[in-house]
C-alpha cells in the first residue's frame, strides 16, 4: 500500500515534468523513469492508468497540438516546426503527423484554411 500511495504522490510532478519538456526530443519512458526513480515499466503503466493513454500517443498527441498552432499561424516553415516540436527532421514530424492526423500537413492546413 505505501508503494502504491508514493507513485500517487508522484503523479502531478511526473504530468507537470512531461508538459514542461514536451519538445525535447530526448523525452522518453527511460528519461522519466530515471528522473523520478521508477522503472520503465512503472511509468508506462501508471501513465496509462492516470491519463488513459499510453506515454508516446500522449506524447504525440501534445506535440502535435503545438505544432498545428504553429503551422495555422503561417508565422513558421514545417521544418522549424518539426524541430519546435521535438522532431528531429522533417521527414519524421511529417510522417508523424499523418499518421495522427491521417492526412499530409499540406492537406490539413489547406482544409483548415477553408
Amino acid at each position: 500500500l505505501n508503494v502504491f500511495h508514493d507513485l500517487l504522490l508522484r503523479i502531478p510532478s511526473l504530468l507537470e515534468y512531461v508538459k514542461e519538456h514536451l519538445t525535447d526530443p530526448d523525452l522518453s519512458l527511460k528519461d522519466l523513469g530515471d528522473r523520478f526513480n521508477l522503472s520503465v515499466s512503472a511509468v508506462s503503466k501508471l501513465f496509462k492508468r492516470v491519463c488513459g493513454i499510453n506515454f508516446y500517443d500522449f506524447l504525440l498527441s501534445g506535440r502535435m497540438e503545438l505544432a498545428c498552432e504553429m503551422l495555422e499561424n503561417k508565422k513558421i516553415t514545417l521544418a522549424a516546426a518539426a524541430r519546435a516540436v521535438g522532431y528531429e527532421n522533417d521527414y519524421s514530424f511529417k510522417r508523424a503527423f499523418s499518421r495522427f492526423y491521417g492526412v499530409s500537413v499540406s492537406e490539413y492546413l489547406r482544409r483548415r484554411r477553408k
